[in-house]
């Protein structure tokens, strides 16, 4: 090998995007990522109008940095017999005039969950020390979902963030039930706008 074919190697491990290649569910019309809606509404409606767009450099470095710290964190949990990438999916009916659907599917990956605690973490490498508001909508909806389905005893919540200090935030009932609420209501506007464009032929 020479220093090129490394670079090009080693790049590529950088920019993969094994999510959609993980998770082919999430490319169907009527299934919305409990992530990107707890982000934006806007960022997941272009998502499916439009399709992942390639990220700029320093976009893949700091994606790049964040899954290399989730998989430090899950690799040392899972041997505590935590489970990485927990699945949840959520769906409710919805009435779809342009496809041939009938519910909207919500779906998402806990970081890191434990039976045996009856906890998950969501870890978060931000360059800052406060608890962005999105991880608190993202992590209370996986509450929510998970607590639905397995209410007793409840789950616990957290949101784990490292950069220069470590920082940890458990989630409340009330982060929960407005964070879910939050990425129902956004999830429901997305379908209703494809739909929309669907029918006009957009």
């Amino acid at each position: 090998m020479n220093e090129k074919q490394v670079e090009e190697m080693v790049n590529g491990l950088i920019v993969d995007r094994d999510y959609e290649k993980s998770y082919p569910r999430i490319r169907m019309p009527n299934v919305f990522s409990i992530s990107t809606l707890s982000y934006s509404m806007e960022k997941q409606l272009n998502w499916k109008l439009y399709g992942s767009k390639p990220f700029t450099p320093d976009a893949d470095m700091r994606m790049f940095k964040g899954k290399a710290v989730h998989e430090f964190f899950q690799n040392r949990l899972e041997k505590d017999k935590w489970i990485s990438e927990f699945e949840l999916l959520w769906t409710t009916p919805f009435k779809w005039q342009n496809y041939p659907y009938s519910t909207v599917c919500l779906q998402g990956h806990v970081d890191s969950l434990s039976w045996e605690h009856r906890a998950f973490l969501e870890f978060k490498s931000s360059a800052s020390a406060v608890i962005p508001e999105w991880a608190k909508v993202q992590a209370g909806t996986y509450l929510s979902i998970l607590n639905t389905a397995y209410p007793q005893p409840g789950f616990k919540g957290f949101v784990v963030v490292t950069n220069s200090v470590l920082k940890v935030h458990q989630i409340t009932p009330h982060e929960a039930e407005a964070g879910f609420a939050l990425v129902k209501a956004r999830a429901l506007s997305v379908a209703e706008e494809l739909d929309r464009r669907k029918g006009e032929g957009a």
